[in-house]
């Protein structure tokens, strides 16, 4: 029977804790800006009776803003530029 890290006595550095939960926070953040988007563009096709032509500015605008936070995300924690 194998045993975790934590039982084994072995501790986790909190730099691995943190780049998890960056991780993490950006996939959620990723697919709520999607599935936002989604949704807001199947109301709308609902509404104005066109389809699939909401749904798909709905999705491409979650991908685009999802992008650009996750840019802004790696901007903001490289901490500047690294030239010599």
């Amino acid at each position: 029977m194998q045993t975790s890290g934590a039982a084994r006595g072995m501790r986790v550095d909190g730099s691995v804790w943190r780049a998890f939960a960056i991780a993490s926070s950006f996939g959620f953040l990723a697919a709520g800006l999607v599935a936002g988007g989604v949704v807001g563009g199947r109301w709308l096709d609902r509404v104005t009776h066109t389809s699939p032509l909401f749904t798909i500015v709905g999705l491409l605008s979650g991908l685009v803003v999802g992008g650009l936070v996750f840019l802004r995300q790696v901007a903001r924690l490289g901490g500047g530029s690294d030239k010599p």
